[in-house]
């Protein structure tokens, strides 16, 4: 019988090991959809594609933004060829094993100007009505209708086995309200388990992709005390609106304003902006063009300090600005290329093919204009902004106080212009911006231009110079000296370099540096009527430089880089992070090391200390026992002598109370003698003398 009972009880667990490996085989080889991927349709293409984590468009209310549809894969593009998207997606999602438990469910984030957050997970039709008013999504299961019939979007009515297969996404009536890009996440799940307890997703298989708003120019209105100003709407530079201290210009839109763009059309005095109950100061860097973000405030005011003109104001909604709008950055502070151009378009036409290039490899590109026009064509100063826009820059230029006189001659401009001037202002330059290389005119002025020319030579004059403190002291307290370690020359016919502008970059959208500069110098609208042209291969080619100085030693031949034996700051930047990383690393590690040192030095006194106090301890109990066993013995000395010496006492006591009996026979022999005699007597009575016997023992008594 109990052989029997094991041997069911063994079947038993053979079967549930048999159950338990069965339920983790399936787990292995049947875990459902475990990849996907948001695409958006390409109609013209007959693809669905993934351009990139980022989608930008118009969003207007009512209109359609964009639909993402997810597959199980992770392609680039997925070719349609004509298929029902039924067909595609069953393609990726039924190759996976166990994709009967796999489902699809959304994520939606943004927020609002009036305050709100949103982040939304869509299980099913209906989640999305809880920011119908900003956004408004529609579902669709494009996978379990019928092929070639016409299907709506799923609404809250719809039940059973549904797959949310595909988003729409509509720009509701508020859209203008949403202030951040929308980011929407497919996620696959196959139970309560890819979700925490508040209902956020928190499974392993997703994709995600950001909509972002392209901004628009809003309708708006500017006044001052309740007249329209006309002019700063027209979108002409060549008209303008001036304005005194303390004239307060309004900006109204119905549409929340993400911005203003500021068109000044003279030298910028500090102003202030207020919106939305609060006052800001604006125009400390003195930029003519100037976009200030306003919050989405529907009306905002600029107060004016001090006379001045503006030329044009604009409004943009939230989102990705336009490519025409510049939002500059200071100039830099350290430059890893400075261009000294005389007039605006010289810095496209000349050096733009150095400045393009260079700037998109990554290093730092700073222009300085010998020559400003304020006081003449006053429309060069917004087209040389509009030029470096175009070009990819993005600090702003710095312009010399000199103006814009022709001449055919350096003798001939050096009666135009001080030249020990344009020296001091060039020197100033070079040390405020510390150029690892510097690109300006040729010798011989390009065609023979004298302004070309005298700045040349006036940076020729600098660049030896700016390493000796007592050259233009001025600056050098301010800045510093410097020394130039590389210097490039326009069409110079030493230690010759020809840059190559005819690559596409992907930095530049696959356009090549000559593309970009061709289009920049479409920027100078009031030129364009001169003879003058961009291009490399031609006599003043945009691409063709000499080396006249160099503390860096030559270029190689045919490597045709500005940049050899240069590490730019952004490079020097990075290397002195992470040598200044490693010293604090080898700094810790030093630290750790003398703190290790110093925890067992601590460790070791310890020891010592505590081997000296057991040491001690040790001896002290020795001693102690020394101690002790001596007074033991002591004790016992003394015990022994006391005993010897009472006895001493006694026996003299004794002796003392019977002196007549110490010659006598002992207590020991008295005893022997008397058994003896007892022993005696018994014999004789033994033997019939009984009288004598009797006579022995009186005789005995007596004694």
């Amino acid at each position: 019988m109990k052989k029997i009972t094991g041997i069911v009880v063994l079947l038993a667990a053979l079967a549930i090991a048999a159950l338990v490996f069965t339920g983790l085989a399936a787990n292995a080889t049947d875990p459902g959809v475990n990849r996907v991927t948001l695409y958006r349709q390409d109609r013209n293409r007959d693809v669905f594609v993934r351009d990139g984590d980022v989608y930008t468009s118009e969003w207007k209310a009512g209109k359609d933004i964009t639909t993402v549809y997810p597959l199980a894969t992770d392609m680039g593009e997925v070719a349609i060829n004509g298929r029902h998207h039924q067909d595609v997606f069953n393609e990726f999602w039924k190759s996976y094993e166990g994709w009967e438990s796999s489902k699809i469910c959304y994520r939606i984030e943004f927020g609002t100007f009036d305050g709100k957050s949103f982040d939304v997970m869509i299980m099913k039709p209906g989640d999305e009505l809880l920011y119908s008013d900003y956004l408004e999504n529609y579902i669709y299961d494009d996978i379990r209708v019928p092929k070639n019939t016409w299907y709506s979007h799923l609404t809250p009515d719809d039940t059973g086995d549904l797959t949310l297969s595909s988003v729409k996404f509509t720009a509701g009536k508020k859209v203008d309200l949403i202030n951040t890009p929308i980011r929407v996440t497919a996620c696959i799940y196959n139970g309560e388990e890819d979700f925490d307890r508040n209902g956020r997703y928190i499974g392993d298989v997703s994709s995600s992709l950001t909509v972002v708003r392209k901004a628009s120019s809003l309708s708006i209105t500017v006044t001052k005390d309740g007249k329209n100003q006309a002019d700063l709407r027209d979108k002409d530079y060549k008209t303008s609106v001036a304005y005194v201290s303390n004239d307060k210009v309004t900006v109204k839109s119905e549409t929340p304003m993400a911005g203003i763009y500021v068109i000044w059309d003279a030298p910028v005095r500090p102003w202030k902006l207020a919106f939305n109950g609060d006052e800001i100061e604006c125009g400390s860097e003195g930029f003519i063009h100037d976009y200030v973000e306003v919050g989405g405030a529907t009306e905002c005011t600029l107060t004016i300090s001090g006379w001045t003109k503006i030329s044009e104001i604009y409004a943009y909604s939230e989102g990705e600005l336009p490519d025409d709008v510049e939002v500059w950055e200071k100039p830099l502070e350290k430059a890893d290329m400075l261009v000294f151009s005389t007039h605006a378009d010289d810095e496209v036409l000349f050096f733009g093919g150095a400045a393009t290039l260079y700037n998109a490899l990554g290093y730092k590109v700073q222009v300085v204009y010998m020559c400003n026009y304020w006081d003449a064509a006053k429309v060069r100063e917004h087209e040389k902004l509009d030029g470096l826009w175009a070009m990819g820059l993005r600090n702003y230029p710095v312009n010399m106080e000199f103006g814009d006189y022709y001449s055919e001659s350096l003798e001939e401009a050096k009666k135009t212009y001080d030249i020990d001037s344009i020296v001091t202002a060039v020197t100033k330059n070079i040390r405020r911006f510390k150029p690892q290389v510097i690109v300006t005119h040729d010798i011989n002025g390009e065609y023979g231009h004298g302004g070309h020319m005298i700045l040349c030579a006036a940076l020729r004059e600098a660049v030896e110079k700016t390493a000796d403190a007592s050259f233009r002291p001025e600056s050098a307290e301010l800045y510093g000296t410097y020394n130039v370690p590389k210097t490039y020359l326009h069409l110079y016919g030493e230690n010759k370099l020809r840059l190559n502008l005819r690559e596409t970059m992907d930095e530049l959208s696959g356009r090549t540096p000559l593309d970009v500069e061709k289009d920049a110098y479409k920027k100078h609208v009031s030129q364009q009527w001169t003879w003058f042209y961009v291009d490399d291969e031609y006599k003043y080619s945009c691409a063709d430089f000499g080396l006249y100085r160099t503390l860096v030693g030559n270029d190689t031949a045919g490597k045709n880089d500005m940049m050899e034996n240069i590490v730019s700051y952004e490079e020097q930047k990075r290397i002195a992070e992470e040598e200044e990383r490693q010293r604090l690393e080898e700094e810790e590690r030093k630290k750790r090391e003398e703190e290790e040192r110093l925890r067992l030095e601590e460790e070791e006194r310890l020891r010592k200390e505590e081997e000296k106090r057991k040491k001690a301890e040790e001896e002290e109990r020795k001693r102690l026992e020394e101690e002790e066993r001596k007074r033991l013995e002591e004790e016992e000395q003394k015990r022994l002598e006391e005993e010897r010496r009472k006895r001493e006492e006694e026996e003299n006591a004794k002796a003392t109370k019977e002196p007549a009996q110490e010659s006598g026979p002992s207590d020991t022999t008295r005893k022997f003698i008397g058994v003896l005699m007892i022993f005696v007597a018994i014999v004789i009575i033994a033997v019939g003398l009984v009288p004598a016997a009797i006579t022995i023992i009186k005789k005995i008594k007596t004694k």
